[in-house]
């Protein structure tokens, strides 16, 4: 139901963060990873689940915005 919720099929790639947010954890380098597999993997979705979802207000790439969830 999860995967279905997130528009994901059997078989699509979900990365899952769950934690903090902040400098010392290098989102903008877990951000550009995601990127990278992104453009051989289109459909892939990174479900991010923090307390500090406004440190990623800018920091999103343009074009992963609709696979950030």
């Amino acid at each position: 139901q999860v995967r279905e919720s997130l528009g994901l099929a059997e078989g699509e790639m979900l990365w899952v963060y769950t934690g903090s947010l902040g400098i010392p954890y290098e989102v903008d380098r877990m951000l550009a990873l995601f990127g990278r597999f992104h453009a051989k993997h289109p459909k892939s979705k990174f479900l991010i689940l923090t307390r500090q979802g406004d440190f990623l207000e800018g920091k999103i790439p343009n074009g992963l915005s609709e696979a950030i969830v």
